[in-house]
């Protein structure tokens, strides 16, 4: 079992109505190898408030998670509902425009997991191999002498190969260069919980 909840609990910040975090329930043909398809999400939620995200965790992700083998990722960069509205609306209008009026209902969940509007934009160094301290320290202290120079660590988050390294943006054509096998997502989600 991981349970990230305390730590990914203290990095979300909300500053008004108009914010929220995207979070999913997705089961894995990784876990399920008789499953149809790679991934197949479960639940989406719209996480607004520390208070919801606690209930929402301790009542329904974490018995989902048991249940039917998921996993539950969360978005670290948060996003607006009233962009996303805006997004959404452009979005439809292609969709009536192409007459694909069937995949409309799946929008805003699409609209969710491409945009965010986080003024501190997190990116993930996905490690997939086991790894100590020492050598987590030495990508992070790699990543700061990085353009711009400076500090980027936010959180190293457990998941179920490695660690989700999350930090702020640094010159990644470089960091390829030194480390090309090594995965940098800059707009997807994080390992909340799975048992």
């Amino acid at each position: 079992m991981i349970n990230n909840f305390e730590q990914i609990s203290k990095l979300l910040t909300f500053e008004s109505n108009d914010d929220f975090y995207f979070l999913q329930i997705i089961q894995r043909r990784k876990d399920i190898p008789d499953l149809n398809e790679n991934n197949i999400c479960l639940m989406t939620y719209y996480i607004s408030n520390k208070d919801l995200f606690k209930r929402i965790f301790e009542n329904e992700i974490i018995p989902i998670c048991k249940i039917f083998n998921a996993r539950a990722y969360i978005n670290l960069n948060k996003r607006s509902f009233e962009e996303l509205s805006f997004k959404m609306l452009i979005e439809l209008s292609q969709h009536i425009y192409d007459k694909n009026f069937i995949d409309s209902k799946n929008i805003f969940n699409s609209i969710c997991g491409k945009y965010h509007n986080d003024p501190i934009k997190k990116w993930i160094i996905d490690i997939d191999i086991e790894t100590n301290s020492s050598i987590i320290e030495s990508y992070y202290s790699f990543i700061e002498n990085l353009q711009p120079i400076g500090p980027k660590k936010i959180a190293t988050i457990p998941t179920k190969n490695g660690v989700h390294l999350i930090c702020t943006p640094f010159d990644l054509q470089t960091f390829k260069r030194d480390f090309p096998l090594i995965d940098v997502h800059k707009n997807s989600p994080t390992l909340l919980f799975t048992y």
